[in-house]
């Protein structure tokens, strides 16, 4: 909660007990406040949900290339040789450029497609790390998006409060007059 709340916040729970009447610049300035912060608080979980997004892409992407390897392991030797995929050759520089650890094929410079048992496992265990890294980031910022979710309700439900103060002596006003 930022300072400049807080003392609205101060402010308005001060006058509004005391005063039936609450000047309207104060209300809509209040209102105003409350709106735009809630706008601000909207931003910032519409990002951190593109980028939860993007990383469910990424380990979608991770768990397919999981899947190609364990379909080619030779079941006699326990090797994987994809040198002829050119397809799954494309998704390992793919996994390189988003950073992944991708052994390298000394000889061609290009992302190593022939695995015996142990450098397969070894291999398996680095795309799982980062599909779980990426995984408690989503997390993390899942968690943030509910912690800014739950202070853009308050500041609407501050706002609502707000205008219902201001509404209250319009309404008696009218009711008077009816009479």
């Amino acid at each position: 909660m930022t300072q400049q709340t807080k003392m609205i916040e101060e402010d308005l729970a001060i006058r509004l007990p005391n005063h039936d009447i609450l000047s309207t610049p104060v209300t809509l300035e209040a209102v105003v406040f409350y709106a735009s912060e809630s706008e601000k608080i909207k931003k910032k979980i519409d990002q951190l949900a593109a980028e939860v997004s993007q990383k469910q892409d990424r380990i979608k992407f991770v768990n397919e290339i999981i899947q190609e390897i364990n379909n080619a392991i030779d079941p006699m030797t326990g090797k994987v040789d994809l040198r002829n995929k050119a397809e799954f050759l494309e998704k390992l520089n793919t996994a390189k450029e988003m950073g992944i650890n991708i052994p390298m094929d000394s000889k061609t410079e290009h992302p190593k497609a022939h695995f015996n048992a142990e450098e397969r496992e070894r291999f398996l265990q680095n795309l799982g790390l980062s599909a779980d890294a990426w995984d408690k980031e989503n997390k993390q910022h899942t968690q943030k998006m509910q912690m800014y979710l739950d202070e853009s309700n308050r500041y609407l439900t501050l706002a609502t409060q707000a205008m219902k103060y201001e509404d209250k002596p319009k309404r008696a006003a009218l009711a008077a007059m009816g009479r």
